[in-house]
């Protein structure tokens, strides 16, 4: 027998010097094997915890040597016993609640574990915060978080090359008062609301299953009151930060910081809303009935958009394209009746080069136009050159596909000359282009109405596959057509292996594709399979309609697409631009991949926002 115990742990890859083994002490006879999964120890009995490093119980095979000393495993009189082998850190407490401004600080306490298993205080301790959790060490071990967050911190301890991990949950609590409730005596905050749905107020946004994107704005909480109700207590919170604030308007937003606070990394990836209600007397402001709320809570996933840029979207109110920043303070008019003299819509992008846009100038059966998005006042492709309804770029903006009387038209904007015609079937439309240049996928229809392509029915999806040479290849159905069904308006997804779509019910009498009110979001792999009905973010009559993607972050790829259906209590049957998580891995398993949605932040709730394009970086 002899003392070793060295066993991964959830420490490996945190040091600052790699390689370092997070292990735990113990007394045993043990074979370490090093596996994909790291070194896994067979037996093992703990007594401390630490990391080892390069030549610290190391063998020259890579395996963790069961006999540091080279002496069959007893300590002799040439070793030295008080020589460490790991490092035991905790912290004291080991939570940490923190209210408001009033700070808090807990002690970390390191102990270095000799051969012989004794426990004796470590000096001469640096200390590193990891994975930019914020906060302060000081020279006694007095660790202080930042007052933005909470979560699970871990701080690394390192003497003399031993590393060991003292790790420390944060909660933060929170209390604001909006400028509405001045006058509300604050102690409101502190009583329990009595659950009672006829009561309590209703949460109409943001809706329950919904993504946020965090980094895209503050939402705007609203709500609606069953009975007389004219002061409320929003809460809103995840694992380790909570928010209280008192309010008397029926709707509230965070602020920039507040929201930065509760949707900080360190806090997990889900929040959860609810409001409750109270009456006061609107003379003294003193409180008639105590406090009531829904026996429900509403709750979200929250994400990264991941990418800064701008969403392009086409307002009636200008008959034109209208351009919103991720964060921006509001929408503004881009290209419009006003600045060009024509009607301005059916824009597209290629995902793949966000420096082009294409688009058609003067409504149906119009004409196809090509801009730099940094210079669109300069189209490379003029108006009243080539007619056009739905357009679609290559990767690199030189070609451009644009539909016009059931046909598919390949252009060279490097030469300004028509290339060709593709080979397609049926009524050719609403085509896009794979970002990764492979595929082009378009609606095959069966009938137009007077050639006007949002005036189409019995449609299927097909991709012809992109060829060199300005060449296209066979052509493959992707959905095919059904009687009872009209699929229209495909788009590939990011990672160029999902198209997105429409589909509505109904024959002759309901052909429009054209913000049709039962239209669903659908989403079906790019090889063909069973569609995918996207029910999460499709509601019934709400027209749900014109998917367009997003980026792609972590586990999702973000859907947009405009919807009637209402944002709070702010917008009802105004089409809205909103934004849902696909999550790829649920789609592999044939299932609902989407959430519900989110409003996309700072557009013009009063305008018919129809068709979004995301355009990174501008």
């Amino acid at each position: 027998m002899f003392p070793v115990a060295w066993r991964l742990d959830a420490g490996i890859g945190r040091s600052r010097a790699l390689p370092f083994w997070f292990s735990c002490l113990g007394v045993l006879s043990v074979r370490f094997l090093t596996t994909g999964l790291g070194v896994l120890l067979l037996l093992t009995v703990g007594l401390g915890c630490g990391a080892f490093g390069p030549g610290q119980g190391m063998g020259a095979d890579g395996l963790v040597d069961a006999d540091p000393y080279g002496d069959g495993g007893a300590p002799t009189d040439d070793d030295d016993g008080d020589d460490a082998l790991l490092l035991h850190c905790e912290a004291q407490p080991p939570s940490l609640t923190i209210h408001g401004d009033e700070g808090g600080s807990a002690q970390l306490l390191v102990s270095r574990i000799a051969a012989d298993g004794a426990l004796e205080p470590a000096s001469n301790v640096q200390w590193f915060v990891l994975d930019d959790f914020g906060g302060t060490v000081d020279s006694s071990g007095v660790y202080t978080p930042p007052p933005t967050h909470g979560g699970r911190v871990e701080i690394e301890a390192t003497v003399d090359g031993l590393q060991g991990i003292c790790a420390l949950e944060v909660y933060l609590e929170m209390e604001a008062i909006d400028s509405s409730a001045a006058a509300v005596q604050p102690e409101v905050l502190d009583l329990s609301p009595e659950v009672d749905d006829g009561c309590g107020p209703d949460l109409m946004y943001p809706l329950g299953g919904s993504v946020l994107a965090r980094d895209l704005g503050e939402p705007v909480l609203q709500w609606t009151v069953p009975v007389e109700l004219n002061v409320f207590v929003v809460t809103i919170e995840n694992a380790f930060t909570s928010l209280k604030t008192l309010t008397m308007d029926e709707s509230w937003a965070p602020s920039p910081s507040q929201w930065a606070s509760l949707t900080h990394d360190a806090g997990g990836e889900e929040l959860t809303f609810s409001v409750a209600g109270g009456l006061v007397d609107p003379a003294t402001f003193d409180l008639v009935s105590g406090l009531c709320r829904d026996s429900s809570s509403t709750s979200s996933g929250v994400y990264q958009f991941g990418t800064a840029g701008t969403v392009y979207y086409w307002s009636p109110a200008t008959s034109g394209l209208w351009s919103v920043g991720v964060g921006a303070a509001g929408a503004q008019a881009w290209l419009d009746n006003e600045s060009t003299g024509h009607c301005v819509g059916c824009h597209t992008v290629n995902l793949s080069n966000s420096d082009r846009m294409a688009m058609v100038y003067g409504g149906g059966n119009g004409w196809a136009v090509a801009v730099d998005v940094a210079t669109p006042e300069a189209p490379v492709l003029e108006p009243e050159i080539r007619p056009g309804n739905f357009t679609a770029l290559n990767s690199d903006g030189t070609r451009l596909i644009r539909s016009y009387e059931g046909e598919l038209y390949l252009d060279d904007l490097v030469t300004d000359t028509i290339i060709g015609t593709l080979p397609v079937t049926g009524h050719a439309t609403h085509v896009d282009w794979a970002p990764d240049g492979s595929r082009v996928v378009y609606a095959s229809c069966s009938y137009a109405n007077d050639r006007y392509d949002w005036q189409v029915w019995g449609c299927e999806i097909r991709s012809v596959d992109v060829l060199p040479d300005d060449q296209f290849g066979p052509e493959t159905v992707i959905v095919p057509a059904d009687p009872d069904w009209n699929f229209y308006y495909p788009t590939v997804s990011p990672d160029g292996n999902w198209v997105a779509f429409n589909r509505h019910a109904g024959g002759d009498s309901e052909r429009t594709a054209y913000a049709n009110p039962e239209a669903q979001l659908m989403l079906v792999s790019l090889w063909g399979g069973e569609p995918i009905l996207l029910s999460n973010a499709s509601l019934p009559g709400q027209t749900n309609s014109w998917p367009r993607w997003g980026p792609t972050e972590g586990d999702f790829a973000w859907l947009t697409f405009s919807s009637k259906r209402p944002y709070g209590t702010t917008s009802h049957n105004v089409s809205q631009i909103w934004l849902s998580a696909i999550n790829f891995n649920d789609a592999v398993q044939g299932v609902d991949a989407s959430s519900s949605p989110m409003w996309l932040p700072s557009q013009d709730s009063g305008t018919g926002n129809h068709r979004p394009v995301w355009v990174p970086r501008y």
